[in-house]
């Protein structure tokens, strides 16, 4: 039965990015998203509150839990910057389908925080280790960094990656250690 569920859950969520992928989240309507994926209201609403509803749960399961990922915190521990944008560079590459949508101009204009906010603590805790750095500061430069990183992975997107994945990180590095003229 579990299985069913999933698949039940899944195919109303498909139904309802292949509307959004088209369309405003203000157009679509639950009819729209049951006739396309075969299923009635009903089922519907045993999932979801409504179309929002739907969108929040996609975007629930693609923010990351960093604090539980261990890759992650070793990485942080070791404070390796560039492994780091590597790291969160492959985790939005694996999720791709989703994000190049919703980092974009029709997305969701909250979700790029709400997954900044996912990250930064972990960074913080960081930074945090030197007890000279103003906490001020790291909140600068955390939200700098953060912002940096999540406007080039937007452009990159908004261009269909027209650059591997390799030569994208190569750019990142040279322009987060100021290398970018040459």
């Amino acid at each position: 039965m579990k299985a069913t569920h999933n698949f039940t859950k899944e195919s109303i969520q498909e139904a309802f990015w292949q509307l959004y992928c088209k369309k405003d989240i203000k157009k679509i309507t639950v009819k729209e998203i049951t006739d396309r994926a075969g299923y009635n209201r009903g089922t519907f609403y045993v999932y979801y509150k409504d179309v929002y509803d739907v969108l929040e749960q996609i975007e629930d399961s693609l923010l990351p839990d960093f604090h539980n990922e261990e890759k992650m915190k070793t990485l942080v521990e070791e404070g390796d910057l560039e492994a780091i944008i590597e790291f969160i560079v492959n985790e939005f590459n694996s999720q791709s389908k989703y994000l190049s949508v919703l980092l974009s101009e029709k997305g969701d204009p909250k979700f790029p925080n709400r997954y900044k906010e996912q990250i930064k603590p972990l960074l913080k805790s960081r930074m945090e280790l030197n007890d000279e750095v103003d906490p001020l500061k790291i909140d600068f430069a955390l939200e700098f960094f953060m912002s940096a990183l999540f406007g080039a992975l937007t452009h990159w997107y908004k261009l269909g990656q027209p650059i591997s994945t390799k030569e994208f990180l190569i750019l990142l590095h040279d322009l987060f250690f100021f290398n970018f003229i040459g």
